[in-house]
């Protein structure tokens, strides 16, 4: 922006040749081509970035997977896990190659632009600095209720998913039983209803830059109407009387760019709140692993369970069990001090109720 104002300085005002110009417009390019490789560069970054959170995050539910085990899972639909393992390690994405990079440059950027400013024409720049604190309280408010939407909106789909999944499992026998259109309606007001929150949420986001769209807009014309009339001689007020085209253009060329780190923000807030909404889900999947997981071992330990060690049999002729005890939670018992030594060639049948214990021994 300080080459280009200067070009237009020099060849309008002070009407200087080709040669003089000559290097600015090589510095105007050089300046282009640099900030364009920064931005690449920035975006590659943050997705590998956001590439490794998610992996992570999908290491971490495998994980829990693997600690609670196929009976504690059962016990969640199979459409679920698979919108959690999916769509909400997915929505991490915005937040983490978007949006946190955005918030760190929206501060940064606008802070050297004030100084620069300030140093041009302070009374412009009281001008950005005042109208600068409206966008980010009026973007809060209107994001408070964004977190929760997301929220409901990720619970919605995933219940959704698995009572989808669950009718085409029993399709068979809702056609039996003569229950499939009525599984079908319940189908379609599940999906009216996830209808409803996508809309919802859609409204937030086109809120949000809605609102920092016309504060920007109505403080860049402020100060082009306080450039014009100081150009024009009618405002003599402050610093105005030593305007020039080079410092007043510079001011205009980065007023835009002052609001634009905001801009972009708030196109990426409701990356935010998607993962906000996303990650809830995720933690608190994650958050009932103490509490069900067999990998916490302090209430089987509780039970007189004795902890299994890799002691060697000789020969590898035997498969020993002595006093194994095993409880998923608290009152759940699935196995009692079982004891058990089955040789080499033997056929052992397991027989009993159903839940009593048969796939975990």
């Amino acid at each position: 922006m300080v080459f280009l104002a200067r070009i237009v300085h020099l060849g309008v005002i002070e009407k200087a040749p080709a040669s003089v110009l000559a290097p600015l417009f090589i510095g105007l390019v050089l300046a282009i081509v640099f900030r364009a490789c920064a931005h690449g560069a920035q975006t590659h970054l943050a997705a590998r970035c956001s590439e490794q959170v998610r992996r992570t995050a999908r290491r971490q539910i495998h994980q829990h997977w693997r600690n609670v085990g196929p009976l504690a899972l059962g016990q969640t639909s199979a459409g679920s896990l698979a919108r959690e393992w999916i769509d909400h390690v997915d929505a991490l994405h915005g937040y983490f190659a978007r949006f946190l990079p955005q918030m760190a440059l929206s501060l940064l950027i606008p802070l050297l632009i004030l100084v620069l400013v300030f140093y041009l024409d302070w009374f412009a720049g009281i001008f950005l600095l005042l109208s600068a604190p409206l966008i980010p309280f009026f973007m809060a408010l209107v994001g408070m209720g964004a977190e929760k939407l997301n929220q409901q909106h990720f619970e919605t789909i995933s219940r959704l998913s698995g009572q989808f999944l669950d009718k085409v499992r029993g399709l068979t026998t809702l056609q039996l039983f003569g229950q499939a259109e009525g599984a079908a309606e319940v189908i379609q007001q599940r999906s009216d209803h996830y209808r409803r929150i996508t809309l919802k949420t859609l409204r937030v986001a086109f809120l949000s830059s809605a609102v920092l769209e016309f504060f920007a807009s109505v403080a860049i014309a402020v100060i082009a109407i306080y450039i014009g009339f100081g150009l024009l001689g009618y405002i003599t007020y402050g610093p105005s009387s030593d305007l020039t085209l080079f410092s007043g253009l510079l001011i205009l060329l980065l007023a835009p760019e002052f609001f634009q780190p905001l801009r972009t923000l708030s196109q990426h807030y409701h990356d935010r709140a998607a993962a906000l909404g996303a990650g809830a889900e995720i933690l608190a999947r994650l958050g009932n692993e103490e509490s069900t997981g067999p990998a916490n071992n302090t209430q089987a330990e509780n039970l007189g369970a004795q902890p299994l060690t890799g002691e060697p049999v000789a020969g590898n002729e035997t498969i020993e069990l002595n006093s194994v005890s095993l409880a998923f939670r608290s009152g759940h018992q699935a196995l009692n001090n079982v004891s058990l030594a089955i040789s080499k060639g033997e056929v052992i049948a397991l027989t009993g109720p159903s839940g009593g214990g048969k796939s975990t021994f």
